[in-house]
């Protein structure tokens, strides 16, 4: 049986919670990595790269977080 792939559905999640003032902060600050890194991942370049499945855990954990930027 094939899973469909859970990363773009989230990508698209991210990238419109980080348009809010100061949620892409939030979520480096979240993270706690360098900001050009949540970039790269959420390019939408071909050479964008996901994140690896920690990360990608944690990311829905902030979008799931009642605290975070809205």
């Amino acid at each position: 049986m094939k899973s469909k792939p859970q990363w773009p559905e989230l990508k698209k999640k991210l990238q419109a919670a980080v348009e809010l003032p100061g949620a892409r902060s939030a979520l480096v600050k979240f993270l706690n990595v360098d900001p050009t890194q949540i970039s790269q991942w959420l390019s939408e370049s071909k050479s964008a790269r996901e994140p690896g499945g920690e990360y990608a855990l944690q990311m829905q954990a902030w979008l799931n977080d009642p605290k975070r930027p809205k």
